[in-house]
This record gives C-alpha cells, structure tokens and sequence, in this order.
C-alpha cells in the first residue's frame, strides 16, 4: 500500500465520528444594561459553538475568502503600519471564515454569529479557531481526491526528475 491509500485509511475513522473542534466564547457587556440582565441569567454570559469537519461548500468559500487576503500587503516598510493596515482590511474577513467554519452549511452565516465572534474575541483566540478551521477543512485529502481522480502520483513525478535521462548509443556523440 502507498503512502496516500495508507493515509486515507487512517483518517477514515476520525471521518465517520466527525469529530468537532468545541469552545466557548465568553460575551462581554456591551453597557450597563446587558451588565444587569447578565447578572441576572437573563442574558448569556457564554457561548457555547463546535467546529465540525467543514463541507466541500464551505471549502470553496472559505478558500475564495482566503485568496482576498493579498500576500504583497504583508510586505512593507512599518511593521505597525502594515499590522493595521491588515487588521483595518482583514479583520472582517477572518471574523467571516470563522463563522463558516462554526456554521457548516449551506446558508451564508448570520451576521449577528459574525459581530459575535469580531466583537468578543482577543487575536490570540482568533489564531486558535482559525487554526481549528484549517485542520478541520483537511485540505489533503482534499488534494488526495484530485490527484486520485488525475491519476497523478506525487512521488512518481518526483523520481523521474531525480532520474538521469537516458542516452540512447545512436544519438551518443553526436
């Protein structure tokens, strides 16, 4: 068995079980008011949302999100004027790739779950439930599909680069 058929097999199980990225996000008050009803138990206090495997939908969005992110911005002469530049332009945007990932389904996600995740999560949280998106969208097997249906074998196109052409003794010397 190959390496990619070895590695489809083993990541079968985790497949079936679907399993989920959990955590909680905890709400902060937006004013005195919601200050009150939360202490109440009026208004929750916390979040509770799951990560699933994402859907072949959600990859596509996903990724187009991705690709608006233009890798050129990152370079630049300040390194605080490029940081808030890129959070002024893309702050939005991973907001929004969270949200799909959280949502995983058809339907686009609710704006409310987007100013939610945008107004009451630090960067540090972020990195993490973008870190959780990413493994959750699998891409290799992704790319394993592809290179199933193509007919392409990696290793294969990478040993016949490695190999020395061969010289037929017709041609050799001329």
């Amino acid at each position: 068995m190959d390496k990619l058929t070895k590695e489809t097999l083993n990541a079968v199980p985790d497949a079936i079980n679907q399993k989920s990225i959990k955590f909680e996000i905890d709400i902060l008050t937006r004013n005195r008011f919601h200050a009150f009803l939360q202490k109440r138990g009026w208004a929750p206090t916390k979040r509770s949302y799951e990560i699933r495997p994402i859907v072949l939908g959600n990859l596509l969005r996903i990724s187009k999100l991705l690709l608006t992110i233009d890798p050129a911005e990152f370079s630049g002469g300040n390194f605080i004027s490029t940081s808030h530049l890129l959070i002024a332009n893309h702050t939005d945007t991973l907001a929004k790739i969270v949200a799909i990932g959280v949502q995983n389904s058809r339907n686009e996600p609710s704006e409310e779950l987007v100013s939610t995740i945008r107004d009451n999560l630090t960067s540090g949280e972020l990195i993490g439930l973008l870190n959780g998106v990413m493994k959750q969208m699998d891409l290799n097997s992704f790319i394993g599909s592809i290179i199933l249906i193509k007919g392409l074998n990696v290793l294969e196109s990478a040993e016949k680069k490695n190999e020395p052409k061969e010289v037929s003794p017709l041609t050799q010397g001329s």
